[in-house]
Protein backbone atom coordinates (compact mmCIF):
# COMPACT_ATOMS: atom_id res chain seq x y z
CA UNK A 1 0.00 0.00 0.00
CA UNK A 2 1.49 3.59 -1.00
CA UNK A 3 1.95 5.66 1.58
CA UNK A 4 -0.83 8.48 0.62
CA UNK A 5 -3.06 5.52 0.32
CA UNK A 6 -2.23 4.85 3.70
CA UNK A 7 -2.76 8.20 5.48
CA UNK A 8 -5.79 8.40 3.66
CA UNK A 9 -7.42 5.06 5.04
CA UNK A 10 -6.10 6.10 8.34
CA UNK A 11 -8.19 9.71 7.91
CA UNK A 12 -11.05 8.05 6.87
CA UNK A 13 -11.14 5.30 9.44
CA UNK A 14 -10.15 8.04 12.52
CA UNK A 15 -13.38 10.40 11.29
CA UNK A 16 -15.80 7.19 11.26
CA UNK A 17 -14.52 5.91 15.02
CA UNK A 18 -13.72 9.03 16.90
CA UNK A 19 -15.00 11.80 15.31
CA UNK A 20 -12.99 14.23 15.87
CA UNK A 21 -13.22 18.26 16.21
CA UNK A 22 -10.53 20.18 15.90
CA UNK A 23 -9.73 23.93 17.80
CA UNK A 24 -7.08 26.08 19.47
CA UNK A 25 -7.27 27.66 22.59
CA UNK A 26 -6.33 30.96 23.43
CA UNK A 27 -2.34 30.42 23.95
CA UNK A 28 -2.76 29.00 20.49
CA UNK A 29 -1.78 25.65 21.73
CA UNK A 30 -3.56 22.70 19.16
CA UNK A 31 -5.94 19.99 20.34
CA UNK A 32 -8.61 18.03 19.14
CA UNK A 33 -11.64 16.01 20.95
CA UNK A 34 -12.63 12.66 20.04
CA UNK A 35 -15.13 9.87 21.68
CA UNK A 36 -12.79 7.32 24.04
CA UNK A 37 -14.97 4.62 25.40
CA UNK A 38 -17.93 6.37 25.93
CA UNK A 39 -15.82 9.92 27.19
CA UNK A 40 -15.06 12.21 25.61
CA UNK A 41 -11.11 12.88 25.66
CA UNK A 42 -9.53 16.24 24.37
CA UNK A 43 -5.71 15.79 23.29
CA UNK A 44 -2.86 18.09 22.65
CA UNK A 45 -2.06 17.22 19.32
CA UNK A 46 1.82 17.35 19.73
CA UNK A 47 2.02 14.74 22.46
CA UNK A 48 2.89 11.10 23.25
CA UNK A 49 -0.95 10.12 23.71
CA UNK A 50 -1.77 11.29 19.93
CA UNK A 51 0.96 9.39 18.93
CA UNK A 52 -0.37 6.27 21.18
CA UNK A 53 -3.94 6.89 18.99
CA UNK A 54 -2.42 6.87 15.39
CA UNK A 55 -0.39 3.59 16.06
CA UNK A 56 -3.45 1.82 17.61
CA UNK A 57 -6.06 2.92 14.75
CA UNK A 58 -3.03 1.42 12.18
CA UNK A 59 -2.61 -2.06 14.49
CA UNK A 60 -6.18 -2.76 14.94
CA UNK A 61 -7.72 -1.77 11.65
CA UNK A 62 -4.70 -3.46 9.46
CA UNK A 63 -4.29 -0.04 7.57
CA UNK A 64 -0.56 -1.30 6.73
CA UNK A 65 3.39 -0.62 7.71
CA UNK A 66 3.41 3.02 10.26
CA UNK A 67 6.50 4.09 9.83
CA UNK A 68 7.91 7.76 11.54
CA UNK A 69 7.56 9.44 7.61
CA UNK A 70 3.90 8.25 7.90
CA UNK A 71 3.31 9.59 11.41
CA UNK A 72 5.05 12.90 10.95
CA UNK A 73 2.62 13.91 7.83
CA UNK A 74 -0.45 12.79 9.83
CA UNK A 75 0.37 14.82 13.29
CA UNK A 76 1.61 17.57 10.41
CA UNK A 77 -2.32 17.06 8.89
CA UNK A 78 -4.05 17.17 12.11
CA UNK A 79 -1.84 20.02 13.36
CA UNK A 80 -3.17 21.86 10.03
CA UNK A 81 -6.64 21.13 10.97
CA UNK A 82 -6.47 22.34 14.20
CA UNK A 83 -4.55 25.80 12.88
CA UNK A 84 -7.38 26.23 10.28
CA UNK A 85 -10.48 25.94 12.31
CA UNK A 86 -11.84 28.92 13.62
CA UNK A 87 -12.93 27.34 16.83
CA UNK A 88 -10.88 28.94 20.08
CA UNK A 89 -11.73 27.36 23.25
CA UNK A 90 -10.69 27.32 26.97
CA UNK A 91 -9.28 24.28 28.08
CA UNK A 92 -9.39 22.77 31.50
CA UNK A 93 -7.11 20.24 33.25
CA UNK A 94 -8.11 18.21 35.97
CA UNK A 95 -10.68 20.65 36.89
CA UNK A 96 -13.25 23.39 35.33
CA UNK A 97 -16.25 24.91 35.15
CA UNK A 98 -19.01 24.59 32.95
CA UNK A 99 -21.54 27.90 31.50
CA UNK A 100 -23.11 28.10 34.40
CA UNK A 101 -19.99 28.20 36.76
CA UNK A 102 -20.47 24.76 37.99
CA UNK A 103 -17.31 22.74 38.60
CA UNK A 104 -16.39 19.78 36.96
CA UNK A 105 -13.64 17.03 38.04
CA UNK A 106 -11.71 14.76 35.36
CA UNK A 107 -12.38 11.57 36.69
CA UNK A 108 -10.66 9.58 34.04
CA UNK A 109 -12.10 6.70 33.19
CA UNK A 110 -14.62 7.52 35.77
CA UNK A 111 -15.87 9.98 33.56
CA UNK A 112 -16.98 13.82 35.27
CA UNK A 113 -18.09 14.77 38.10
CA UNK A 114 -20.41 18.42 38.19
CA UNK A 115 -20.37 20.24 41.58
CA UNK A 116 -22.76 22.77 42.07
CA UNK A 117 -24.19 24.65 45.60
CA UNK A 118 -26.48 22.23 46.02
CA UNK A 119 -25.04 19.07 45.33
CA UNK A 120 -22.60 16.73 42.85
CA UNK A 121 -23.49 14.14 39.74
CA UNK A 122 -21.55 12.42 37.75
CA UNK A 123 -22.03 12.48 33.82
CA UNK A 124 -19.56 10.85 30.81
CA UNK A 125 -19.44 13.56 28.44
CA UNK A 126 -18.89 17.90 29.62
CA UNK A 127 -18.24 21.15 28.12
CA UNK A 128 -15.91 22.96 28.38
CA UNK A 129 -13.28 20.49 26.54
CA UNK A 130 -10.44 18.47 28.60
CA UNK A 131 -7.11 17.48 27.77
CA UNK A 132 -5.26 14.71 29.27
CA UNK A 133 -2.09 14.02 29.41
CA UNK A 134 -0.33 10.24 29.58
CA UNK A 135 0.73 10.49 33.02
CA UNK A 136 -2.89 11.51 34.37
CA UNK A 137 -4.27 8.80 36.56
CA UNK A 138 -7.82 8.43 37.53
CA UNK A 139 -9.85 9.74 40.93
CA UNK A 140 -12.48 7.73 42.62
CA UNK A 141 -16.02 8.18 41.59
CA UNK A 142 -17.28 9.78 45.04
CA UNK A 143 -20.13 9.20 47.17
CA UNK A 144 -22.14 10.90 49.80
CA UNK A 145 -20.45 10.07 53.41
CA UNK A 146 -20.32 11.35 56.75
CA UNK A 147 -18.37 14.53 56.96
CA UNK A 148 -17.62 13.64 60.74
CA UNK A 149 -16.63 9.91 60.17
CA UNK A 150 -14.38 11.77 57.04
CA UNK A 151 -12.42 14.28 58.73
CA UNK A 152 -11.05 11.86 61.39
CA UNK A 153 -9.98 9.62 58.59
CA UNK A 154 -8.15 12.69 56.87
CA UNK A 155 -6.29 13.97 60.59
CA UNK A 156 -5.35 10.43 60.93
CA UNK A 157 -3.16 10.66 57.95
CA UNK A 158 -1.01 13.31 58.75
CA UNK A 159 1.32 13.92 61.49
CA UNK A 160 1.54 17.36 62.40
CA UNK A 161 3.18 19.28 64.84
CA UNK A 162 0.26 22.11 65.37
CA UNK A 163 -2.50 19.58 65.03
CA UNK A 164 -4.60 22.73 63.81
CA UNK A 165 -2.95 22.93 60.62
CA UNK A 166 -5.06 19.91 59.37
CA UNK A 167 -7.30 23.00 58.23
CA UNK A 168 -4.86 24.82 56.43
CA UNK A 169 -3.88 21.51 54.34
CA UNK A 170 -7.65 20.65 53.49
CA UNK A 171 -8.57 24.13 52.46
CA UNK A 172 -5.16 23.62 50.40
CA UNK A 173 -6.71 20.62 48.85
CA UNK A 174 -10.19 22.20 48.43
CA UNK A 175 -8.71 25.60 46.78
CA UNK A 176 -6.83 23.29 44.01
CA UNK A 177 -10.09 22.02 43.08
CA UNK A 178 -12.05 24.89 43.20
CA UNK A 179 -10.83 26.41 39.48
CA UNK A 180 -10.86 30.27 38.66
CA UNK A 181 -10.92 31.61 42.36
CA UNK A 182 -8.27 33.63 42.90
CA UNK A 183 -4.20 32.64 43.56
CA UNK A 184 -3.14 29.65 44.44
CA UNK A 185 -1.32 28.92 47.40
CA UNK A 186 2.00 27.27 47.97
CA UNK A 187 2.02 24.66 50.18
CA UNK A 188 5.70 23.57 51.87
CA UNK A 189 6.03 20.38 53.91
CA UNK A 190 8.44 20.97 56.11
CA UNK A 191 10.52 18.15 58.52
CA UNK A 192 13.73 16.38 59.68
CA UNK A 193 14.31 13.31 58.22
CA UNK A 194 11.69 10.63 59.35
CA UNK A 195 8.72 12.41 59.79
CA UNK A 196 6.85 11.44 56.49
CA UNK A 197 7.32 14.56 54.20
CA UNK A 198 7.30 12.19 50.77
CA UNK A 199 4.11 9.75 52.02
CA UNK A 200 2.30 12.88 52.81
CA UNK A 201 3.29 14.66 49.63
CA UNK A 202 1.94 11.23 47.83
CA UNK A 203 -1.49 11.57 49.59
CA UNK A 204 -2.53 14.88 49.06
CA UNK A 205 -1.27 14.23 45.46
CA UNK A 206 -3.56 11.10 45.17
CA UNK A 207 -6.09 13.38 46.46
CA UNK A 208 -6.02 16.38 43.79
CA UNK A 209 -4.24 15.60 40.93
CA UNK A 210 -3.19 11.70 40.85
CA UNK A 211 -0.24 11.50 37.67
CA UNK A 212 2.61 8.74 37.72
CA UNK A 213 5.03 9.54 38.72
CA UNK A 214 3.31 11.60 41.28
CA UNK A 215 5.83 13.18 42.94
CA UNK A 216 8.80 14.65 40.79
CA UNK A 217 12.52 15.89 41.46
CA UNK A 218 13.41 19.33 41.96
CA UNK A 219 13.03 21.48 38.62
CA UNK A 220 16.82 22.88 37.53
CA UNK A 221 15.27 25.12 34.71
CA UNK A 222 12.07 26.87 34.05
CA UNK A 223 11.10 24.12 30.74
CA UNK A 224 11.16 21.59 33.85
CA UNK A 225 8.52 23.75 35.30
CA UNK A 226 6.12 24.21 32.14
CA UNK A 227 6.67 20.58 31.10
CA UNK A 228 5.30 19.35 34.58
CA UNK A 229 2.52 21.88 34.54
CA UNK A 230 1.15 21.06 30.77
CA UNK A 231 0.62 17.53 32.15
CA UNK A 232 -0.10 17.71 35.65
CA UNK A 233 -2.94 20.18 37.47
CA UNK A 234 -1.06 19.83 41.14
CA UNK A 235 3.15 20.43 40.77
CA UNK A 236 4.15 18.32 43.30
CA UNK A 237 8.46 18.35 44.37
CA UNK A 238 10.20 15.82 46.41
CA UNK A 239 12.97 16.63 48.25
CA UNK A 240 14.25 20.21 47.76
CA UNK A 241 16.78 21.94 49.41
CA UNK A 242 16.56 25.56 48.08
CA UNK A 243 15.47 27.51 45.54
CA UNK A 244 17.36 30.53 43.63
CA UNK A 245 15.97 33.93 42.91
CA UNK A 246 14.65 33.09 39.13
CA UNK A 247 12.70 29.70 40.34
CA UNK A 248 10.93 31.59 43.46
CA UNK A 249 9.81 34.50 41.30
CA UNK A 250 8.33 31.82 38.26
CA UNK A 251 6.44 30.21 41.55
CA UNK A 252 5.28 33.71 42.46
CA UNK A 253 3.64 34.21 38.85
CA UNK A 254 2.23 30.30 38.70
CA UNK A 255 0.76 30.52 42.30
CA UNK A 256 -0.70 33.96 41.01
CA UNK A 257 -1.88 33.04 37.59
CA UNK A 258 0.06 35.41 35.94
CA UNK A 259 1.02 34.62 32.48
CA UNK A 260 4.59 35.16 31.14
CA UNK A 261 6.74 34.58 28.06
CA UNK A 262 9.43 32.25 26.60
CA UNK A 263 11.66 32.38 23.04
CA UNK A 264 10.52 29.49 21.71
CA UNK A 265 14.28 29.38 19.69
CA UNK A 266 17.64 31.12 20.18
CA UNK A 267 17.25 31.15 16.51
CA UNK A 268 14.15 33.36 15.73
CA UNK A 269 12.44 35.93 17.68
CA UNK A 270 9.49 34.11 17.84
CA UNK A 271 7.54 34.00 21.69
CA UNK A 272 5.56 31.09 23.09
CA UNK A 273 2.91 32.77 25.56
CA UNK A 274 2.76 30.71 28.90
CA UNK A 275 -0.74 31.41 31.14
CA UNK A 276 -0.33 28.90 33.83
CA UNK A 277 -2.18 29.30 37.34
CA UNK A 278 -1.09 25.78 39.22
CA UNK A 279 -1.40 25.32 43.01
CA UNK A 280 2.39 23.89 44.17
CA UNK A 281 3.35 21.21 47.03
CA UNK A 282 7.28 21.34 47.76
CA UNK A 283 8.43 19.11 50.48
CA UNK A 284 12.10 19.47 51.97
CA UNK A 285 13.99 19.49 55.31
CA UNK A 286 15.78 23.05 54.97
CA UNK A 287 13.86 26.33 54.34
CA UNK A 288 13.52 26.69 50.62
CA UNK A 289 14.02 30.22 50.04
CA UNK A 290 13.75 33.84 52.45
CA UNK A 291 12.08 36.06 49.66
CA UNK A 292 9.00 38.13 51.10
CA UNK A 293 6.90 37.51 47.78
CA UNK A 294 7.34 33.80 48.27
CA UNK A 295 6.85 33.37 51.78
CA UNK A 296 3.64 35.74 51.22
CA UNK A 297 2.10 32.92 48.97
CA UNK A 298 2.91 29.83 51.23
CA UNK A 299 1.43 27.94 53.68
CA UNK A 300 4.41 26.12 55.88
CA UNK A 301 3.39 22.89 57.25
CA UNK A 302 6.11 21.20 59.71
CA UNK A 303 5.90 17.61 60.64
CA UNK A 304 6.13 15.79 63.95
CA UNK A 305 8.85 13.06 64.22
CA UNK A 306 7.55 9.23 63.84
CA UNK A 307 8.73 7.46 66.43
CA UNK A 308 9.58 3.64 65.90
CA UNK A 309 6.53 2.39 67.39
CA UNK A 310 3.96 4.36 65.13
CA UNK A 311 6.31 3.75 62.35
CA UNK A 312 4.84 1.66 59.31
CA UNK A 313 6.33 0.33 56.01
CA UNK A 314 5.85 2.35 53.32
CA UNK A 315 3.49 -1.00 51.58
CA UNK A 316 1.18 -0.59 55.02
CA UNK A 317 1.13 2.79 54.38
CA UNK A 318 -0.47 2.44 50.93
CA UNK A 319 -2.74 -0.28 51.72
CA UNK A 320 -4.20 1.71 54.52
CA UNK A 321 -4.33 4.46 52.12
CA UNK A 322 -6.02 3.01 49.76
CA UNK A 323 -8.70 1.61 51.84
CA UNK A 324 -9.66 5.25 52.74
CA UNK A 325 -9.06 6.46 49.38
CA UNK A 326 -12.46 6.46 47.95
CA UNK A 327 -13.99 7.80 51.15
CA UNK A 328 -11.47 10.66 51.39
CA UNK A 329 -12.02 11.54 48.12
CA UNK A 330 -15.71 11.52 48.69
CA UNK A 331 -15.49 13.77 52.08
CA UNK A 332 -13.77 16.37 50.21
CA UNK A 333 -15.98 16.48 46.88
CA UNK A 334 -18.98 16.49 49.76
CA UNK A 335 -17.42 19.38 51.20
CA UNK A 336 -17.15 21.98 48.39
CA UNK A 337 -21.29 22.19 47.80
CA UNK A 338 -21.93 23.67 50.98
CA UNK A 339 -18.47 25.63 50.65
CA UNK A 340 -19.89 27.29 47.22
CA UNK A 341 -23.31 28.05 48.77
CA UNK A 342 -21.61 29.67 51.85
CA UNK A 343 -18.54 31.43 50.04
CA UNK A 344 -20.90 34.36 48.43
CA UNK A 345 -22.07 35.30 51.97
CA UNK A 346 -18.30 35.37 52.86
CA UNK A 347 -16.48 39.38 53.94
CA UNK A 348 -14.43 40.02 51.36
CA UNK A 349 -12.10 43.32 53.13
CA UNK A 350 -10.37 43.39 56.17
CA UNK A 351 -8.41 39.97 55.58
CA UNK A 352 -5.22 38.80 55.06
CA UNK A 353 -3.25 38.37 51.36
CA UNK A 354 -4.52 35.36 49.63
CA UNK A 355 -7.78 36.68 50.41
CA UNK A 356 -9.56 34.17 48.45
CA UNK A 357 -7.81 31.52 50.17
CA UNK A 358 -8.86 32.88 53.26
CA UNK A 359 -12.44 33.56 51.75
CA UNK A 360 -12.15 29.38 51.37
CA UNK A 361 -10.76 28.87 54.30
CA UNK A 362 -13.70 30.61 56.29
CA UNK A 363 -16.02 29.38 54.55
CA UNK A 364 -14.57 25.71 55.45
CA UNK A 365 -14.97 26.55 58.76
CA UNK A 366 -18.61 27.02 58.50
CA UNK A 367 -19.27 24.05 57.18
CA UNK A 368 -17.38 21.96 59.45
CA UNK A 369 -19.01 23.98 62.55
CA UNK A 370 -15.76 25.02 63.77
CA UNK A 371 -15.44 27.98 66.18
CA UNK A 372 -16.05 31.66 64.67
CA UNK A 373 -12.33 32.98 63.55
CA UNK A 374 -10.73 29.29 64.17
CA UNK A 375 -9.15 29.41 60.42
CA UNK A 376 -7.77 33.13 60.68
CA UNK A 377 -6.47 31.79 63.83
CA UNK A 378 -4.25 29.13 62.24
CA UNK A 379 -3.70 31.37 59.27
CA UNK A 380 -2.23 34.34 61.12
CA UNK A 381 -0.54 31.97 63.25
CA UNK A 382 1.17 30.24 60.49
CA UNK A 383 2.04 33.92 58.81
CA UNK A 384 3.58 35.10 62.05
CA UNK A 385 6.18 32.14 62.23
CA UNK A 386 7.14 32.57 58.02
CA UNK A 387 7.78 36.51 59.13
CA UNK A 388 10.01 35.30 62.03
CA UNK A 389 11.89 33.18 60.32
CA UNK A 390 12.37 35.68 57.19
CA UNK A 391 13.84 38.18 59.54
CA UNK A 392 15.95 35.71 61.48
CA UNK A 393 17.36 34.24 57.84
CA UNK A 394 18.09 38.03 56.80
CA UNK A 395 21.58 38.96 57.57
CA UNK A 396 20.61 42.74 57.74
CA UNK A 397 17.30 42.46 59.81
CA UNK A 398 19.45 40.46 62.04
CA UNK A 399 22.24 42.69 62.27
CA UNK A 400 20.18 45.75 62.91
CA UNK A 401 18.58 43.81 65.86
CA UNK A 402 21.97 43.00 67.16
CA UNK A 403 23.10 46.50 66.92
CA UNK A 404 20.01 47.66 68.99
CA UNK A 405 20.01 45.09 71.16
CA UNK A 406 23.71 44.10 71.66
CA UNK A 407 22.12 42.31 75.19
CA UNK A 408 19.84 40.22 73.48
CA UNK A 409 22.54 38.94 70.70
CA UNK A 410 23.77 36.53 73.55
CA UNK A 411 21.25 35.13 74.28
CA UNK A 412 19.64 33.88 71.33
CA UNK A 413 19.02 30.67 70.61
CA UNK A 414 18.28 30.73 66.93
Amino acid sequence: MKKSESIELFFTTFKKIYYPEYFKDTNGRKFFSYFNKGIKTTVIIESECVNSVVISIFKENKLGNCNKQIIEEIFAHLESEAYMSPVTKDVSLRFGRDESDNIIIDLVDNGYCIIDAEKFRLTRSVQPPFYRSQKMLSLPIPTNVEIEVFLSKFKSKFNLENSNDYILVLAFIIKAIIPKSGANPILILQGLQGTGKTTISKIIKKLVDPTHPLLVAPPKKIDDVIVTAHSSLLLAFDNLSGLNAEMSDLFCRISSGVGFTKRALYSNDKEIIYDISRPVLFNGIDELTTRADFLDRAIIINLSKITKEKRKSESRLDKDFDEDYSYLFSGIVSLISPILKILPTIQETNLPRMTEFARLGIALEHVLNLSQGTFLSVFDKNSLEKSEAAFWNDEICTAIHNYLFPKQYFNLTR
